[in-house]
This record gives C-alpha cells, sequence and structure tokens, in this order.
C-alpha cells in the first residue's frame, strides 16, 4: 500500500520522464524538418536552372542543335537589358533570381544579370557546353538563388 506521500513523489518522477522524452521528440523533428526543407530549396533551385538552361539550349539559343546561334544570344542579351522582369516571366521564376553567361573562352557574349550574387548564399548553377556557329565552344552557365 502506498502512502499519500510516495504516490506524488513517482507521479512527479514520471511526469518528468514523459515531458523530457515529448521534449526530446519535438526537437529532432523540428531539426529534421528544417534540414528536409533545406535540401528540398536546394532540389528546387537545382531544377529550376537545369530547366532553364534546357530551353536555352534546345528553344531559344539554338537553330539546330548543337549549334548556338550568336543572333539568338544577342537577342537574348538585349531582352535581359530592356526588360529582364519580363524574362524571368519567361523562365517562371517566380521569386527566383537568375543569372544568365554565355561565353566562348576569350569573350563573354552574355552576362545577364540584375542584382549581384551572394558569394555566401545559396545556389544552384548549371553549367553546359554547346558548338556556335564557327565551331568554337560555349560555355553556358545558369545560376539560380
Amino acid at each position: 500500500m502506498y502512502k499519500k506521500g510516495q504516490a506524488v513523489f513517482e507521479f512527479i518522477v514520471v511526469a518528468i520522464l514523459f515531458f523530457s522524452i515529448v521534449f526530446y521528440v519535438i526537437i529532432f523533428l523540428d531539426n529534421s524538418v528544417s534540414n528536409y526543407s533545406a535540401g528540398s530549396q536546394f532540389n528546387s533551385l537545382e531544377a529550376k536552372a537545369m530547366e532553364i538552361s534546357e530551353y536555352l539550349v534546345h528553344v531559344n539559343l539554338t537553330k539546330k542543335w548543337p549549334v548556338i546561334s550568336y543572333e539568338s544570344v544577342n537577342q537574348l542579351d538585349e531582352a535581359c537589358n530592356d526588360d529582364y522582369i519580363g524574362l524571368l516571366g519567361r523562365f517562371d521564376a517566380g521569386n527566383k533570381r537568375v543569372k544568365l553567361q554565355v561565353n566562348d573562352g576569350a569573350e563573354v557574349l552574355l552576362d545577364c544579370e540584375r542584382t549581384k550574387t551572394v558569394p555566401d548564399i545559396r545556389r544552384a548553377e548549371v553549367e553546359r557546353f554547346a558548338l556556335s556557329e564557327n565551331n568554337t565552344i560555349l560555355n553556358i552557365r545558369v545560376i539560380v538563388w
């Protein structure tokens, strides 16, 4: 038979143990969800960068894959300078920032960016290679943050 003081003590110990376990589980879940959330956001950035690069090399810049047209690069540069927000709308970028670069190793043919990339911010970058009309290799970079 328990005395009244003994039952209260056991209850307090069990209650402290129960709330400690619940607190640990909540902290564990919070850390796990935030890690998965950060991973998901990065995957979204990476997918958008890949989607934009696919659009550029297969639809916008090419005459016949894998040949990139200088005229198309110049038109994209003009579109970037005239209506950067409209260009982002064409890529369905939402609130993401995009940087496009096309160079042939020696000369930068296109450098499209409104806000400078911050070095420590998480960003996804896709780099592709294609041929120009005069058979030089072009480097196409898409950075999304």
